[in-house]
């Protein structure tokens, strides 16, 4: 059985580019906790053409070890 304590406390760092109609627009400092379950980031944007994630740092990486995502979903605004 996994439990909090068995994940690490740190974080990673993402940048958000998202493309919107003709312009580009960039988000920065978007952090995720290193923690089990979903982790919801609301950003509010209309008419998106394209969205770009940019790992800046990651917990734990070191020579010989990948960065893994395992999941991310977009939803539409009602």
């Amino acid at each position: 059985m996994t439990t909090d304590q068995q994940f690490k406390k740190d974080t990673r760092e993402l940048d958000l580019a998202v493309t919107v109609g003709g312009r580009h627009r960039t988000d920065e400092g978007l952090t995720l906790a290193d923690k089990p379950g979903p982790q919801t980031i609301q950003t509010g944007y209309n008419d998106v053409v394209s969205v770009r994630l940019v790992i800046r740092e990651a917990a734990g990486l070191t020579p010989g070890r990948h960065v893994a995502l395992a999941e991310v979903e977009f939803f539409k605004r009602n």
